[in-house]
């Protein structure tokens, strides 16, 4: 059963003469003495305890007026908070589980509603709740609004590999390609997004597993049907089994996968989304046997980035899967416009955009600011309908660097090095914004810091289906 997590709202209006509306959330004892032309009265708990005990803390809430200008931003709702107003219509945005410490929350002067909550490094992803509702605050009047979230990340519930052979070593498995940020308003953007599951060998030996829990781990949803990779580790090298789920991972369910290695060296994997006071059951089952793996690799397989590289997908889908064989652009060709940088997995390449743009940031903008500049920037590109772009992680630039002829050849798109009077890419370094460009004794040189000259450049993961 779903539960959902009510927010009350009045508005409450004077009469009393204008003045000027306080930045600071009044308190319940200030309530009698604000002297404000409206009011937001906002109630964070429920009555029932069962269902305020399910909604994750602190809830952030973001006022925009009619213009789209956000003119209240309050980073810790807590019961009977006040907000003074201006008779008008706006827009109300709530977002359970914004946790200043853990994600970079944009301010009230910098705030869109399509503005992202990153991640602050070290941190992972926790249980985000999202709401929306307009209303429309008259003068001289009390206006009521209810507000109900509902859960924008999905889960883990339970994942276990069992009759694993006793020369493998280590066990993980992969979720990719994921959405990467959600924005104010509730919507997603990224596709490079993973999560990777490192599995515990238990006592028999045979059975590798990881539990999820109510503290998470929590992803966002798939940005589009998702790979599930089940990676082998032995002395031998790594050996990756992969599927092409048939159905995307939505927000408000929880996966449970778990595996079987039959003694035929088939890999039979089954899974469920399931939900724990979340939404309805969905149910994934396939198998698949050695000619499905993708070998052995002393330097074993990337956990970031969705870039597990699976097999082809053959043997039964009970679940509904794919099993299909699809051509993939080839890599350093022009693809709808875009570089081809890499093929993903078998179905999914990894495009460089034909867009280039300087001065999007400047020497003045710290971290935050500059995601938000970079982030509206890229909500503008649409390259042949494709829209979600994104700064390269370091691998990626990389992958650029040692490119950078041919790229320049086919896009038009120049990375020099640092001692040259040109522009200089930039880069995610876990959460962080760095500049990287041509080294000279290797493929790429990264500073940190962002200024003028950056030259914003834009990868996607894009799903071939052709």
């Amino acid at each position: 059963m779903k539960k959902n997590f009510v927010i009350s709202v009045a508005t409450m209006c004077s009469v009393l003469t204008l003045c000027s509306c306080h930045s600071d959330v009044l308190n319940g004892y200030e309530q009698e003495e604000a002297a404000a032309s409206s009011v937001l009265h906002v109630f964070t708990r429920s009555d029932d305890p069962t269902v305020a005990a399910s909604v994750p803390t602190p809830i952030c809430l973001y006022v925009f007026n009619s213009n789209g200008k956000c003119v209240k931003m309050l980073s810790d709702v807590t019961q009977n908070a006040l907000v003074p107003v201006a008779g008008g219509t706006y827009d109300i945005y709530a977002i359970a589980g914004a946790d200043a410490s853990r994600y970079a929350l944009p301010g009230a002067d910098e705030a869109q509603k399509t503005s992202v909550l990153t991640l602050r490094e070290n941190q992972s992803m926790g249980e985000l709740m999202t709401t929306h509702s307009t209303v429309t605050v008259a003068d001289a009047s009390e206006h009521n609004l209810t507000l109900t979230l509902t859960r924008a990340v999905t889960g883990i519930r339970q994942i276990t590999i069992r009759q694993v052979p006793e020369a493998v070593t280590a066990v993980t498995v992969g979720v990719a390609p994921l959405h990467e940020a959600m924005a104010i308003d509730g919507s997603y953007s990224g596709t490079g997004g993973s999560y990777t599951a490192t599995l515990t060998e238990e006592a028999d030996g045979k059975t590798w597993s990881m539990a999820g829990g109510d503290d998470g781990p929590f992803f966002l949803p798939s940005a589009g049907k998702p790979t599930i990779t089940v990676n082998f580790t032995s002395a031998e090298g790594t050996t990756s089994y992969s599927y092409s789920a048939a159905e995307e991972l939505v927000a408000n369910r929880k996966l449970s996968i778990e595996g079987t290695y039959t003694e035929q060296a088939k890999l039979k994997v089954t899974g469920t989304i399931t939900g724990n006071d979340w939404d309805e059951d969905q149910a994934i089952s396939f198998e698949f046997d050695e000619t499905s793996s993708s070998g052995t690799s002393s330097s074993g397989s990337s956990s970031g980035g969705g870039s597990e590289t699976g097999g082809s997908e053959s043997g039964s889908g009970t679940g509904g899967g794919t099993s299909q064989t699809v051509t993939l652009p080839e890599v350093g060709t022009v693809y709808r416009t875009c570089y081809v940088l890499a093929h993903v997995d078998e179905t999914h390449v990894l495009l460089l955009a034909p867009n280039k743009e300087v001065g999007v940031v400047t020497s003045t903008d710290n971290q935050t600011s500059a995601a938000q500049k970079i982030a509206n920037k890229f909500a503008t590109w649409n390259v042949d309908g494709i829209t979600s772009w994104q700064l390269p992680n370091l691998s990626q630039a990389e992958l650029i660097c040692t490119k950078s002829d041919d790229i320049k050849d086919k896009l038009d798109i120049t990375i020099t090095r640092l001692d040259m009077s040109s522009f200089i890419g930039a880069f995610y370094e876990d959460t962080n914004i760095q500049r990287f460009c041509l080294g000279k004794d290797k493929p790429i040189e990264v500073y940190p810091g962002i200024n003028e000259r950056v030259l914003l450049i834009g990868v996607t993961t894009l799903e071939i289906t052709e």
